[in-house]
């Protein structure tokens, strides 16, 4: 389970400075830029407008928006390694919670509900790299992960906008 938690850690530490970034682009835009409570942004010929609340459920999605925009090349660079730093702890701490040998998932199923050998019987293993393959394969194992991560990502930036809001940070 060390795996998991050291995932799910950089993925708090990956939010941390994701949001914290969205935070102090937030305070980059000039009052000019504000109309109706909505920030509005220059990309190509486009004009776009978003609430602080959306910066940060789509904080991924703000290199072009806010980051670049706001806060220069240098940060929109550092922003993206962030937010691939963060996306990459997730889904590694989701598929390791799979409960198919030899992944971490398969342990907490066993040492909570099971309560078997240590150890998966040598047809339970290849049956479950098996099933995972096959979830591979059909596209289903990214979708499953790409929902808990779309869940976990807007989660956390509603969870940091709160966070901030009562802080008084933006």
């Amino acid at each position: 389970l060390a795996g998991i938690t050291a995932n799910l850690l950089m993925f708090l530490v990956g939010c941390c400075f994701m949001y914290g970034m969205v935070a102090y682009g937030l305070h980059q835009v000039p009052a000019r830029m504000i109309q109706e409570g909505h920030i509005l942004a220059n990309v190509g010929n486009q004009v776009y407008a978003y609430s602080q609340a959306e910066a940060f459920q789509l904080a991924p999605i703000m290199t072009d928006y806010l980051i670049g925009p706001y806060m220069g090349r240098m940060a929109s660079y550092v922003f993206d390694m962030i937010v691939m730093f963060t996306e990459t702890n997730l889904v590694l701490a989701v598929f390791n919670l799979i409960p198919v040998p030899p992944l971490d998932g398969y342990h907490l199923l066993n040492d909570t509900i099971l309560r078997r050998s240590l150890f998966a019987p040598q047809k339970v293993a290849m049956a479950g790299q098996a099933l995972l393959f096959v979830l591979l394969l059909t596209g289903w194992l990214s979708q499953g992960i790409g929902w808990v991560e779309g869940k976990a990502i807007t989660g956390m930036g509603s969870a940091f906008e709160c966070l901030f809001r009562t802080l008084n940070v933006i």
